[in-house]
C-alpha cells in the first residue's frame, strides 16, 4: 500500500512538471550533486542483493549516460573546486 500511495504521488509530481521546475531552477543549479553507487558486482553478488550490486556493464552505461548529458563531469576533487568558483 505504500509502494502504490508513493507511486501515485511521484505519478503526480512528475504530471503536474514539478520535477522540471526542481532541474530547471536557479537553486538546483547552484548545487553540486554527487551520484553514489553502493556496489558494482565483481562476481555474482548481485544474486545475492540486487538492490546493492549492479552488474558492471549496467554501470558502464550508466555512467556513459551521465557523461553525454552532463557536458562536465569530472573527479570530486574538480567538481569541488568548480562549484566553489561560481
Amino acid at each position: 500500500m505504500v509502494r502504490k500511495l508513493k507511486q501515485a504521488t511521484l505519478g503526480g509530481l512528475k504530471k503536474f512538471g514539478v520535477f522540471t521546475l526542481a532541474r530547471n531552477g536557479r537553486w538546483r543549479r547552484s548545487r553540486l550533486l554527487i551520484l553514489a553507487y553502493h556496489e558494482v558486482s565483481l562476481e555474482d553478488e548481485r544474486l545475492w542483493d540486487p538492490a546493492l550490486f549492479m552488474q558492471p556493464d549496467s554501470f558502464r552505461a550508466r555512467i556513459s549516460c551521465i557523461r553525454t548529458a552532463i557536458n562536465r563531469p569530472g573527479t570530486a576533487d574538480s567538481s569541488v573546486w568548480r562549484w566553489k568558483r561560481t
